[in-house]
């Protein structure tokens, strides 16, 4: 009977252990609990974890401040829905590889928060077991390390721009020195030499009058080198000046014909002129707009070949005056069209090309109409021809002085 007495009173003493044990236990469990919640709430970084579906089954605070919502209110929402459109995949792909492997995986997504969009890097790892098993997920916020990432690129791709338009710069300002130079020395060749000849009275007297004629043909194609440079200069510099006065279009494009009818006689082009006497501008002046006219048809010439025509169509728009020239010539390939009228641009800029000059003439003529108000457009087909259309109101201009004087 004492026996049973004692093994029941160990049994006690043994219960009451394992009861102390027990409690003890749960105590550490609910202090290390309270220590993870603890930790976990005040955690620097924005905390997630989620199910096989993307679902939210617990975030910390930072998490809720980065999405904008309280925590609480993340419970069985799906991440997807903070997430942009252009990264959903990133992070389906993303958690995929979660729950297929044991190790630590990475990416980078856009969510949208109550302050915008942000970049933010994702590190998750797998937890739990079976049916338990999800995924737990750092989210790291690095909109401004992208932000800095994509102004340093923003900033280099402008280096290179601007490397690239300095190299072009100075290709170009080589190409046109030694163009200047060419254009220049072409006609100064026949010039001295027809001189030096005729100093050694070594041209014959029925030669004198052709060797005068080609001095002074090629003096007058220098002059007007260099008065083409003259004036893109006073263009680019803000220098060219208009003397306003009133002005009879037609009488301009008659005029402008017969300059160059020669040169269109001796290659056999047709000339057909349509002239509307009423197409007049209050004010303009007519000598630059003789060279627009001069310089439109000049080319057509140029360009086009022995036996073809040439348009020039004079009529009033509305309040604007229209002229129209158009050619039967070799066209504008497509591809420089829009380069047209920049000074010094040309279709064939190689030191072989069959037609010489500065590619100024047709920045110039820009230049012009824009200064009396209107405007030029070109419209051209390889091997068909091109048609230039400017466009002048016939509205009062003011002179020079009284721009000043305003």
């Amino acid at each position: 009977m004492r026996r049973l007495v004692h093994e029941v009173d160990v049994h006690e003493v043994e219960l009451k252990l394992q009861n102390e044990e027990l409690r003890q236990s749960q105590l550490e469990l609910a202090t290390s609990r309270d220590r993870y919640t603890d930790l976990y709430e005040s955690a620097p970084l924005a905390y997630i974890t989620v199910d096989k579906n993307g679902k939210v089954l617990e975030s910390n605070r930072m998490a809720g401040e980065m999405l904008g919502v309280e925590p609480r209110a993340l419970s069985r929402r799906s991440l997807a829905q903070f997430i942009t459109h252009e990264t959903q995949d990133a992070w389906y792909l993303h958690r995929q590889a979660i729950f297929s492997t044991d190790t630590k995986q990475v990416c980078e997504i856009r969510i949208r928060s109550a302050d915008g969009l942000r970049s933010i890097r994702a590190e998750s790892i797998a937890v739990g077991e079976g049916n338990e098993r999800c995924c737990r997920t750092a989210l790291v916020d690095i909109t401004e390390r992208k932000r800095a990432e994509e102004e340093r690129e923003q900033l280099l791709a402008r280096e290179q721009a601007a490397r690239r338009e300095a190299e072009a710069a100075t290709k170009a300002k080589d190409r046109f020195l030694a163009m200047v130079s060419h254009e220049l020395r072409t006609p100064l060749t026949p010039i001295l030499g027809w001189l030096g000849m005729l100093r050694d009275k070594k041209v014959k007297d029925d030669k004198i009058e052709y060797a005068l004629e080609s001095i002074e043909r090629n003096a007058k194609a220098q002059a007007k080198l260099v008065e083409d440079l003259l004036d893109v200069s006073g263009a680019l510099t803000g220098n060219l000046r208009l003397n306003l006065k009133p002005v009879k279009l037609s009488e301009i494009v008659d005029a402008a014909e017969g300059t160059v009818r020669p040169a269109a006689e001796a290659k056999q082009i047709e000339i057909h002129l349509q002239r509307d006497k009423d197409a007049d501008l209050a004010s303009g002046d007519p000598d630059r707009l003789k060279q627009v006219v001069w310089n439109l048809l000049t080319n057509a010439i140029k360009f086009s070949p022995s036996g073809g025509t040439i348009e020039v169509q004079l009529s009033r728009v509305a309040s604007t005056a229209q002229i129209i020239v158009s050619d039967t010539g070799v066209g504008i390939p497509a591809g420089f069209l829009p380069y047209v009228f920049d000074p010094f641009s040309q279709a064939d800029d190689s030191p072989t090309r069959s037609q010489r000059g500065l590619g100024l003439g047709l920045a110039i003529v820009r230049q012009i109409v824009e200064m009396h108000g209107g405007t030029i457009r070109v419209r051209s087909t390889e091997g068909i021809g091109t048609t230039f259309t400017i466009r002048l109101p016939c509205g009062n201009h003011r002179s020079d002085e009284d721009q000043r004087d305003a």
